[in-house]
């Protein structure tokens, strides 16, 4: 093992000059990509290898003895940077983190320092090499024991590597797992190539061999095709295939006669009745699935819920189609997705009926409010009764005329709350109309110059209907306070979606009131009310009012 001989240390020169070329090309490709992940360690193990390689060509090609030295010393310290640079190159594949990264780079480092050390002292210790002795024209090197070291913690170090490359492939699933295969079976050739020439230099010393560049060659025509096909320096096909076929989503991409051209496993398990395969007509998953028939001939963008009953539950999903089309604008198809929206759905059902409840018990205390003041003006009327009999008739108007008050605020209040309940939303009619509505019919009835004010744009679609009618009983309960408490001449009302916020704002010129002690009368004002609803859906309430100075109310909506 430690006896070299000038033939047969670089096999044949042609052979390795090839394999050089090769990795040399494939280093200066892959430069291109050095900001990615593994990119430079993976350059600079094609540039090692090539060192390695013709650093046993020069010794081939002296009949020197320190030439020889010289070489095969450079071609060892590069077998040892190979193994190094190929620990950081599997590090940052695998994503380790950055104390282990240094923790290898470290230790890499100081073995190269070590190895270094040895071969520049060499010629005072001559425990690596033993003098050479010339036979002829042949050098003839013998190994000393800190050689035999040196290729015990090299074999050791390309064996803890290749089992670092195993516990990677064993760790990754999908593309990644594909990925770190083509590296482990990179890294087998190479070394394989290597044993193989060292089992041969063993049994004929003096015959070449070029099982070692054969072995290199091969190993970077296998990182080239892991490059290519399975992009271990690119992210894109890993986006991809998490895209496809790891997200919850169901994706289908259709081509412009209706054929599946990609199918992912979400997509898949939607229609267990079928064996869908790329291929087959979007026709058999849209029979199987007749809520989808919207989408038979409809090639353009839209969105809907569609539900489906399994064996075990009913499930309902947002589908959306999305056509594609070229730079120049042609279209080459359509992607179709699903989305599970089932707890989605169910949990504006249950905030629904949250809501329709809430509203009823409202309604149902304003039916009593409105009770006891038709008790009270039954009351006062057997009271004027009395007093007209006893002919206390100044007495008795003072009383009649309070019951004019009360009765004409309650039914203005009834007409107002009437108002309210009919205020219906839908996509025709959204929350901006229909605080419209309200407004016009305070400027009409109550002498208040009530103004809606757009402070940023204004797109309802992006507002679901649920939280646009929460907003409004907020608007009209603000509205009523204004006009019943606050004695308000003008009212202005903000409105308006500006980055990722909708800002409902109710401002008056009214008495104001005390926040605080208005906030230990339990229901005073409807504060409570109001600020439920803005928590019910998320939103922040906040109110700024003192005695004298008015009242502002600032609801602020996340959108998503």
């Amino acid at each position: 093992m430690n006896d070299f001989t000038m033939q047969g240390l670089g096999g044949n020169p042609w052979v390795s000059l090839a394999a050089i070329a090769l990795m040399e090309a494939i280093a200066v490709y892959v430069w291109r990509f050095r900001r990615e992940p593994g990119a430079l360690p993976l350059a600079f193990i094609q540039v090692c290898k090539a060192v390695w390689l013709l650093a046993l060509l020069v010794a081939q090609s002296t009949s020197d003895a320190r030439s020889l030295i010289l070489g095969m010393d450079a071609g060892s310290l590069a077998a040892m940077a190979l193994i190094a640079i190929s620990f950081r190159f599997v590090a940052e594949l695998w994503g380790m983190g950055a104390k282990t990264r240094r923790r290898l780079d470290g230790a890499s480092l100081a073995i190269l320092v070590a190895y270094s050390a040895v071969l520049i002292t060499d010629p005072w210790h001559h425990a690596y090499w033993r003098l050479p002795v010339v036979a002829g024209m042949t050098p003839r090197l013998d190994g000393g024991p800190l050689r035999t070291l040196a290729l015990g913690v090299n074999w050791g170090l390309a064996l803890s590597y290749l089992t670092l490359c195993v516990a990677w492939v064993k760790k990754e699933r999908g593309l990644r797992r594909r990925q770190a295969a083509m590296v482990l079976l990179a890294t087998t050739l190479s070394w394989v190539g290597a044993l193989l020439n060292l089992f041969l230099k063993m049994h004929s010393p003096v015959r070449a061999t070029p099982a070692l560049p054969i072995g290199f060659a091969l190993s970077s025509l296998v990182m080239t095709w892991a490059f290519l096909r399975w992009r271990v320096l690119g992210l894109l096909p890993l986006v991809q295939e998490t895209v496809l076929n790891e997200r919850v989503d169901g994706l289908l991409m259709l081509d412009l006669s209706g054929r599946i051209v990609v199918l992912n496993k979400a997509a898949w398990a939607l229609f267990p009745s079928l064996n869908l395969v790329v291929g087959d007509s979007f026709r058999k998953a849209i029979d199987d699935w007749p809520a989808l028939a919207f989408l038979a001939g409809n090639s353009g963008e839209c969105h809907f819920d569609a539900a489906r009953q399994f064996s075990t539950c009913r499930m309902t999903y947002e589908v959306a189609q999305t056509p594609l089309r070229n730079s120049v604008g042609h279209s080459l198809g359509r992607v179709v997705t699903f989305k599970d929206a089932t707890e989605k759905r169910r949990e504006q059902s249950h905030r629904i009926q949250q809501s329709i409840l809430k509203e009823r018990k409202q309604l149902g205390q304003e039916l009593h409010d409105n009770g006891q003041v038709w008790y009270f003006l039954a009351t006062q009327t057997q009271t004027v009764q009395y007093l007209l009999e006893h002919k206390e008739i100044e007495r008795a108007l003072q009383i009649v005329d309070r019951m004019i008050e009360v009765h004409a605020e309650n039914s203005f209040g009834l007409r107002e709350s009437m108002l309210g309940l009919q205020s219906e939303l839908s996509e025709e009619h959204d929350l901006r109309q229909a605080i419209e509505s309200q407004l016009d019919w305070y400027r009409h009835y109550c002498e208040m110059d009530a103004r809606l004010c757009l402070e940023a744009a204004w797109e309802p679609k992006s507002v679901p209907l649920p939280e646009q009618a929460q907003l409004l009983r907020i608007a009209q309960e603000a509205l009523a306070n204004a006009r019943k408490h606050g004695a308000a001449r003008n009212v202005r009302v903000g409105l308006g979606l500006q980055s990722g916020w909708l800002t409902l704002s109710i401002a008056d010129d009214g008495c104001g009131f005390d926040a605080e002690e208005a906030a230990r009368i339990e229901g005073h004002f409807g504060l409570k009310s109001m600020r439920e609803r803005a928590e019910s859906i998320g939103a922040r309430f906040e109110l700024v009012t003192a005695p004298g100075a008015g009242s502002r109310i600032t609801v602020e909506l996340p959108l998503p």
